[in-house]
């Protein structure tokens, strides 16, 4: 509506801060709110000598009106409770590793305007996120207003796909700034919907993970058709990316999830007959020809990959400890130009590797797999209490998403947001699950030999 970038900003600031103001769950109006405007990015002008400050976003404003409040809010009555748990060591300590590497290959003005951008884009949103939830109701609607707003998008994407448009594909001329994302692109003659993720594979991301998530609220639905039309939708949704990166790793969320259970066994049995029952159907019809005709790998784009890795890694061993921040202009890395002119690293843990090196890459991957066990113990030992446990259950199943996904994307555009704010939702429910324990009587407390948690229902219901 304003066809002018920083009245859009000004607008939506206002919105926002009116929408938090009268919002109980803001970490669930941020979540509902997160995929509703592409990233598009304008450059705040700087004084005389500095060219810009830094850029702004929709979901750095975000930081700025709703996160950055909570945090000062929260802060005051104890500060330390935002680096007492492990993950926070291990994701802070990545960051400053991050900012010493940058110091050294580049300016003092580059490093405090990069240092800045990781409290807008990581800092603030993972401490609030992973700090915001005192009880299992909270995490309830956190995780159903992600699911929500990703289903809007899946309508969307699902929309471009079959009418070859993609909706958001003018709004950077509207808005009069640059992008670089939102262009068209085919697989297979069937056009990759991009929604307002700007690009098709962190759509089908986005998707992914709303559809784990999908899957730990059954219980909260009167309705089961219901619930079975949401995961359609947000199936339909990853459909419509044609990005096989997500579908892997969806289906290694789906597995997670029926793993998980108490009834594992059960479960991979009806989804072996149901496989059996859908997979012919599909492999005669032309929905089904389609997929599989896009599931199939090119030789081009397997070909690309694999020489990313082998020429990636070998950069990595030349500088294996903290790796090289220009190590992307080396005669090396200039093999792997496209086309285009550019380098598409295509994996976030090769990307990761280069700029910082096994210690990064370490304190990275550390990061998540920290987040991952802790969450496999709360739903483990966490009781047959089917609400919160399934919310935990749909966590670790978007993690293990996440994990397999971005090795197949760089972190562009929504990756890294999503999957930050994932891993604060997770410290959450391992929080809540803490609290929850430690507020039952000795003789009723959780403990892996009677496998109950009374506490943790009636918090939920």
């Amino acid at each position: 509506l304003p066809h002018n970038f920083w009245l859009f900003i000004l607008f939506t600031a206002i919105l926002l801060h009116l929408a938090a103001a009268n919002d109980r769950e803001k970490v669930g109006l941020v979540l509902f709110v997160l995929l509703a405007v592409p990233l598009i990015r304008g450059e705040i002008p700087g004084p005389p000598g500095i060219r810009y400050l830094f850029e702004i976003d929709f979901f750095r404003l975000i930081s700025l009106v709703i996160f950055l409040p909570l945090l000062l809010q929260n802060a005051g009555k104890n500060s330390l409770s935002y680096i007492d748990e492990t993950p926070d060591k291990l994701l802070y300590s990545y960051l400053i590793l991050n900012l010493a590497l940058i110091l050294i290959a580049s300016t003092i003005t580059a490093t405090l305007r990069i240092g800045f951008i990781y409290l807008l884009d990581i800092v603030i949103p993972y401490a609030v996120v992973s700090r915001s939830s005192s009880n299992f109701v909270s995490m309830r609607a956190a995780v159903a207003s992600y699911v929500i707003g990703a289903s809007v998008i899946a309508g969307i994407g699902f929309f471009e796909s079959i009418k070859g448009w993609l909706l958001y594909s003018s709004l950077e001329d509207a808005l009069g700034v640059v992008w670089g994302y939102g262009g068209y692109l085919k697989r297979e003659e069937n056009l990759r919907a991009i929604g307002s993720a700007g690009q098709a594979i962190p759509l089908g991301y986005a998707m992914a993970t709303g559809f784990c998530l999908m899957l730990g609220l059954r219980h909260f639905f009167q309705s089961k058709i219901l619930w079975w039309g949401g995961l359609t939708l947000l199936t339909l949704g990853m459909i419509a990316a044609y990005s096989r990166g997500p579908w892997v790793g969806a289906v290694a969320g789906l597995m997670v999830f029926l793993l998980s259970a108490p009834k594992a066994g059960a479960n991979i049995s009806r989804l072996s007959f149901a496989a059996v029952l859908i997979v012919p159907i599909m492999t005669l019809s032309p929905l089904g020809e389609k997929l599989f005709d896009a599931a199939t790998v090119e030789s081009g784009s397997f070909d690309y990959r694999q020489r990313v890795f082998e020429i990636s890694t070998g950069v990595i061993m030349a500088n294996p400890l903290f790796g090289a921040w220009d190590a992307v202009y080396s005669p090396a890395m200039q093999e792997l130009k496209q086309g285009q002119g550019i380098i598409d690293i295509v994996n976030t843990y090769i990307a990761i590797g280069l700029r910082c090196g096994l210690v990064g890459l370490a304190l990275f991957s550390g990061f998540f797999a920290v987040i991952s066990i802790r969450l496999w113990k709360c739903v483990k030992y966490g009781g047959q209490d089917k609400g919160p446990n399934d919310i935990g259950r749909a966590l670790l199943a978007a993690l293990v998403c996440t994990l397999v996904t971005i090795a197949t994307v760089s972190s562009i555009t929504f990756v890294p947001v999503i999957y930050y704010l994932l891993a604060g939702l997770s410290v959450s429910y391992i929080r809540c699950c803490r609290s929850s324990t430690k507020k039952t009587k000795p003789n009723q407390a959780f403990t892996p030999q009677n496998g109950r948690h009374r506490d943790i229902a009636t918090q939920f219901r």
